[in-house]
């Protein structure tokens, strides 16, 4: 979804700016979940090639039976480490999308900035909740306002060359030179 094709339908700028926003947290959200799943596929499939690698080389060193039990205990063990590392990772990894994207709807101009200002053992995730990362970001945006949209439309030129959001400084009274000259650009 491009700008310019919205402008095409007869969308004023704010109808713009909203439809791109609504669009941007959709994708966001999409992009957390295919990242995720995708290094959960990566995983698992790693996994299950270091497996299928352990069972080749069991079968080639078990000499008897105590060995081979042995062995079995020892690759039980480190399955079950590899399993919790990597659970830790997804849920980091979570973690991690879940406060990248609370930055971004919090308006941070740059998330990857901000990121250093944000004490990640301090936030837990509760369901579908950070619990602690509020407060983080309101106090980072006290102290550090410059890294936050403020939400301050920019100012917009008008035909007339003024720069007060959209005025243009005579009392709502149109210039007719600025009038004559809109029109012939209209028509160009």
């Amino acid at each position: 979804m491009k700008r310019e094709d919205l402008k095409k339908l007869g969308l004023s700028d704010e109808q713009i700016e909203g439809v791109m926003s609504a669009h941007g947290k959709d994708i966001t959200s999409l992009q957390e979940k295919v990242n995720g799943l995708t290094n959960e596929r990566d995983g698992l499939k790693s996994q299950l090639d270091e497996r299928d690698q352990q069972l080749v080389d069991l079968q080639k060193n078990s000499k008897n039976v105590d060995d081979l039990n042995e062995k079995i205990k020892q690759l039980q063990a480190d399955n079950q480490k590899v399993n919790e590392d990597w659970q830790n990772k997804l849920a980091t990894q979570t973690k991690n999308f879940r406060i990248e994207t609370a930055l971004r709807e919090a308006k941070a101009r740059n998330v990857k900035a901000v990121l250093p200002f944000i004490d990640t053992e301090k936030v837990t995730v509760d369901g579908d909740n950070l619990k602690g990362l509020d407060e983080q970001i309101k106090a980072i945006q006290q102290s550090d306002s410059y890294l936050f949209d403020e939400g301050k439309p920019e100012p917009r030129i008008n035909i007339g060359g003024a720069f007060n959001n959209g005025e243009n400084g005579t009392d709502g009274k149109v210039d007719p030179v600025v009038s004559s000259i809109a029109a012939r650009m209209k028509s160009i």
